[in-house]
Formats: C-alpha cells, structure tokens, sequence
C-alpha cells in the first residue's frame, strides 16, 4: 500500500515576493533608451504596483474554489533565448493553416521568425519593434484597462517583466482574407514567458488573429500573457487562443476588449494543456450596435485545473454579448467559471447572454460555475445559466447497438459536445484546425 502525498504548503507572499524579483530583473536591464519614455515609465509603475498588491488568497472572492496550491512558480526563472537546435525546432512544429496572411514565431518572447511577406496594407512586427514607429498607437490601447478579476498582481507582473510581443494593426478599412498566425514558444527548465499580442483593427477593418502558446518541451514552467484587442467603428476581430502548455507548465492569460460603435469582436479560448491555467476575460461594449461573443472549449484530464473569469460589461444602449464556455473533465480534473454581466446606466436595450455547459466523464471530475447579473437599464434582454452532467446513457446505448465499443463511443460523443464551440467561428479552415488539437488529445488519452 503505497502512502499518500500531502502536497508543500505555500505562502504566496514569500513566493511572489522572491519570484517577482526574479522575472523583472531581465526587463529591468534593458536599456531605456532604445524604449519610449512612456513605456519605461509604465513598467516602472507597474514593478511598484506589483510590489505593493497582495499575493491571492484562497478566501478572496475572485479566486474562490482555486486551488492557490497549484501556483507555486518558487523555482521559475526568466526563460533564455532560443539558440540552435531549439530555436530550428521551435520554427520548424509552428505548423497551423496553410496559407496564413501572415506568420511570426517567437520563443521566450523573442522574435526566431516571421514571415510578413503575404500581409499587403497590414502591420504584423514584434511588439518592441512597433513601439519605435507605431508608439502612440501602442499607447492608447496598451494595457488600457484590468479586468479587475482578481488578476492585478499577476497583470503588473506582466507589465513589469515584458520583453517582447506581436501588434498587428489593420489600417481603416482593410479586411483580411486569411489569418494572421502568431506562434508563442516556451522553452527551458522553469522558464518563463510573458506573451504579450496588441490587436488594433481601425474603422471598417476586419481580421482573425490565430494565438498559439506551446511548450518545446515536457519542463514546468510559468506564462503570463496579456491580449489587448481594439475594434475601431463597424470593424471585426476573431481571436483565437490556443493554450497547448506542457502538463507542467503554470499560465495565466488576461484579454482586455474594448468593441467600438458597430463593431463585433470574437473571442475564443482553447485549453488542452497545463497543470494549472487562469484566464481573465474582460470586454467593453464601449459604442452602440457593438457585438461581442466570449468563447471557451477546455478538455481537462488528470489533476488539471482551468479556471475562467469574465466580465461582460454594457456602457452604451443597444450592445450585444453572448458567452459560451464548455468543459469536458476527465479523472480528477477540475474546472471553475465566474462570469458577470453587468449592464451600466443608460445601456438601455441591451442584449447579454451567458452560458457555461460541463461534462462529466469521471466521478471524480469538478465542475464549478458561477454566472451573475447586475442589470442597471431598462429595456434589457439578459439571462445566464449552467449545467453539468454525465453523458447520457441512452446516447451511449444507441452507439454499442451499432458495434462501436463503449471508450470509443464516450470520446466520440464528447468531440460532439466540443464541436459546437469550434463550430461558431465560423471558418471550416480555422475549424479543422482546432478541431485536429482536440481530437489529438482524445487519441493520447485513448492510449495512455
């Protein structure tokens, strides 16, 4: 009989305390002078802030039900550049669509490829790069805002350790035929990476921006990543964001949108890897007829835990959102979804849906949910709801009559429930794309 492990307990204040240090001393030694003056500025505000907020704990209402366990990162160090056989595997596995608009590689936050050459009337440049000729654009959208989720230490120590990112802007008017690809790699024994992806889109402009986050290796590791998307008047954004981390890895991701008059922004979130990953996801119906749909598909297994946040909030009339999350458990894995919809005064004729959808294939399997309102209008059309459920045996039933065996049949049965979120982007390219990853993970979990 073999006995049981009782996992280290953690004081995140020391943690955070000697880890901070740590992760902004390599931004910290960049020399200002190639920076703007803004920029140093800001993450010199942001080192301050860090230091000054709390680390979370397991009693505060935003991080209620997480598992503060799982974010022990005492051994995480600033990852190194890719150099050689790294660096040509890291170019080599970025493998998405065929014929993107454009594509860049990074590994550890630093640039190892781009490929811009199809990207005709669009910017597509490593962030660092775009603060020397596009600054003042980068300046007004650049972490505008928090989710306020919980998230703010963890958000300054994204500002402050920040070494390297993508911007892609579509001038007014553009649209975009194909999407731009970005590759984020990490690399390195307890290395850690501060993906950073600014999407600005101007008026009447359209594109879909496809975020890949991989692990080169099997290593633990820590990533805290920040997407900012802006949609100007009447433009469109799709983002997708594909976290594929090593079983290993801890990650935390923050998206802040803000959707302009007329505008429709999408947001899609894949999570098929990690030990432990967090999202906070915050948009802004800031202009009236602005549309925003929040998306989530996560299929967890062993002792995995994701963990989403949102807030959907109306400050104009005449906004629409709508929020689907879904989550397929396996083993012992966990998941957890707080959202809020909050319609501010005068958002009068707001349309705001939410629903988060959970399938249980173990006993053992954790599904926590946690949808709210706070309606301050009148006219409004807002609801929000969520389950959680086994597969249906009936279901099951029906596929064995037909010689399909009862593994074969859950998993099947399971893609099916995935496929309606993959299914909205509305792209057969994109989908098939995703829907390879996660019928990649249902063939390794058949195996093991």
């Amino acid at each position: 009989m073999s006995a049981s492990v009782t996992e280290p307990v953690v004081d995140p204040s020391v943690v955070w305390t000697e880890a901070g240090e740590r992760l902004m001393a390599a931004a910290a030694a960049a020399d200002p002078s190639a920076l703007p003056a803004w920029f140093v500025g800001r993450q010199a505000a942001a080192r301050a802030i860090y230091e000054q907020l709390a680390a979370p704990k397991r009693k505060d209402e935003h991080w209620r039900f997480s598992d503060l366990r799982k974010l022990d990162v005492s051994a995480a160090v600033p990852g190194s550049p890719f150099t050689g056989a790294d660096a040509t595997a890291a170019v080599t596995r970025s493998v998405g669509l065929s014929h993107p608009a454009a594509r860049i590689v990074l590994g550890n936050d630093l640039l190892l490829h781009a490929d811009t050459a199809a990207a005709d009337g669009i910017v597509v440049m490593p962030l660092m790069e775009a603060l020397q000729v596009h600054g003042d654009l980068i300046k007004s959208h650049f972490m505008a805002q928090s989710a306020g989720l919980g998230g703010e230490k963890f958000f300054a120590l994204h500002a402050a350790a920040l070494r390297g990112g993508v911007f892609v802007y579509i001038p007014p008017g553009i649209e975009v035929d194909r999407p731009v690809e970005l590759h984020q790699w990490l690399g390195g024994m307890n290395a850690s990476t501060f993906p950073h992806t600014l999407v600005v889109a101007g008026r009447g402009a359209k594109v879909t921006v496809i975020d890949y986050f991989q692990s080169l290796g099997s290593e633990p590791g820590f990533a805290c990543g920040v997407t900012d998307l802006a949609a100007g008047e009447g433009a469109t954004i799709t983002y997708v964001n594909c976290q594929r981390w090593s079983r290993k890895v801890r990650a935390l991701h923050f998206v802040s949108t803000t959707a302009g008059p007329n505008s429709t922004v999408r947001s899609a979130f894949l999570h098929l890897g990690a030990a432990w990953a967090r999202t906070e996801s915050f948009c802004l119906a800031s202009g009236s007829g602005s549309r925003s749909e929040m998306l989530s598909l996560a299929v967890a297994e062993g002792t995995q835990e994701i963990d989403c946040r949102t807030r959907q909030i109306h400050d104009q009339p005449h906004t629409f959102s709508n929020l689907l999350f879904k989550n397929v458990l396996f083993d012992q894995a966990r998941t957890i979804f707080s959202g809020l919809i909050l319609v501010e005064e005068g958002a009068h004729y707001t349309d705001a849906y939410q629903t988060c959808r959970n399938l249980l294939l173990s006993e053992e399997a954790e599904a926590n949910a946690l949808p709210g309102l706070e309606i301050n209008a009148d006219q409004v059309k807002c609801s929000h709801g969520s389950t959680s459920a086994p597969l249906d045996g009936e279901q099951i039933y029906y596929l064995r009559s037909r010689g399909i065996r009862e593994p074969d049949a859950r998993q099947l049965l399971a893609l099916g429930f995935c496929l309606d979120v993959i299914q909205r982007l509305g792209d057969p390219d994109l989908e098939h794309v995703l829907s390879s990853m996660v019928e990649e993970k249902f063939r390794r979990m058949r195996k093991a």
